[in-house]
């Protein structure tokens, strides 16, 4: 159900052995004694950031795998081990008794998050977390396997002119559907429980959600939860650029109503209105450039992270140079206000109210409040 919001840890299995061999039985093969990798990597969704691994094999992406998207909801008590918002590439972390004692750093390294800052922090294709895989049952007394709860079906819609958009799986040659129906056949105790991403109503109902804070911003809508304008952008920015995120796996089978034509709207909006702010209120506008400027610099930060160095210098979303046109905008609203104040002074220096001492030692009193960033934005000077 689009409408409800949600979270669930997804592992593609044989994400990264190409295409791989489907086995009879999936129940017998998760259950199987023997294990090569003790730790379990899935990646943690929502309803605005469903980037999940796509399987690949060699020179190519491919859509369809040999094996199923397992789903969990919970985790085992003791079992959390890795977790940053990217891919870690937590290979010899995975094969080791200890992840502790093992290299986990041969992507970005680790950085643990609360769910929520963990999905607000991806910017590539995936996070990842990595949980044990043994699991030891203390009233039996033995060790069994991570178990998935359910499995996913990620939907992608078919596109013709007959039929206009129909799910694929309707139009019967689609094999992830088959494979996931299979698997949930097969499934124990969670026999039969296929829960289905459908990507194109949720990102559609995203969307509204994107449209009504854009709204509330812009003074459209009442703001019920009473959130401040920097928050408001903070928001704005996040959600468009989670979405962003969640679909870029997708993006050559999706017509994602997040894309990069949206997003510099999104941005000149921000500006736009960020100018409005302004001219109403100059305090309120500084405060709101300040907060704006953050929100920019951390998602340049957020890329940054996740990609690295060489791949963001290819990169361009446009905060950078945003943030740096806000620094430059907020520089000129002061110095508009000292030389508005300067003006103030050299008038009541004419008039004789004040004299050459006061007025120069006034002068320089408001040089170091610019240079703290302490306006004083009242109209009237304060000369006690």
């Amino acid at each position: 159900d689009p409408e409800k919001k949600f979270n669930m840890f997804v592992r593609v299995e044989g994400a990264y052995f190409g295409e791989g061999k489907e086995p009879e039985n999936f129940w017998d093969s998760l259950n199987r004694p023997d294990i090569e990798y003790h730790g379990n990597c899935k990646s943690y969704i929502g309803e605005d950031n469903l980037a999940i691994v796509k399987p690949v094999k060699p020179a190519e992406f491919i859509y369809h795998t040999a094996y199923p998207k397992y789903g969990y909801c919970t985790i085992e008590e003791n079992a959390f081990s890795l977790s940053a918002p990217w891919d870690i590439h937590s290979d010899d972390a995975n094969t080791d008794f200890s992840t502790s004692s093992a290299r986990w750093d041969y992507g970005h390294g680790i950085e643990y998050r609360i769910p929520e800052e963990l999905i607000n922090n991806t910017r590539s294709d995936h996070n990842e977390s990595v949980h044990e895989r043994l699991i030891f049952n203390e009233e039996e007394e033995r060790f069994y396997k991570d178990r998935p709860q359910f499995i996913v079906y990620d939907r992608i819609y078919a596109r013709n002119e007959e039929d206009g958009i129909i799910p694929e799986e309707q139009e019967g040659e689609n094999d992830e559907w088959r494979v996931a129906k299979k698997a949930a056949a097969q499934m124990g105790e969670n026999e039969g429980i296929i829960v289905i991403l459908d990507r194109e109503r949720i990102n559609r109902k995203e969307y509204e959600r994107y449209e009504e804070l854009v709204d509330v911003f812009l003074g459209k809508k009442e703001n019920v939860q009473n959130l401040s304008n920097g928050e408001l952008v903070e928001k704005i920015v996040t959600k468009y650029e989670n979405n962003m995120t969640g679909m870029a796996n997708v993006l050559g089978e999706f017509c994602s109503k997040f894309c990069i034509e949206g997003r510099e709207e999104m941005q000149k909006m921000l500006q736009a209105r960020i100018e409005e702010i302004c001219k109403q209120d100059v305090k309120s506008g500084l405060e709101l450039i300040d907060k704006t400027i953050q929100v920019f610099e951390n998602e340049v930060i957020k890329e940054y992270s996740n990609v690295g160095i060489k791949e963001y210098q290819g990169m361009d979303r446009g905060y950078d140079s945003l943030a740096r046109q806000l620094k430059i905008r907020r520089k000129e609203i002061i110095q508009g206000i000292s030389n508005s104040k300067k003006k103030q002074l050299e008038e009541l220096y004419i008039q004789n109210i004040i004299g050459t001492e006061e007025l120069y030692k006034v002068f320089l009193d408001l040089e170091h409040e610019m240079d703290d960033k302490k306006v004083d934005l009242s109209d009237s000077i304060d000369m006690n």
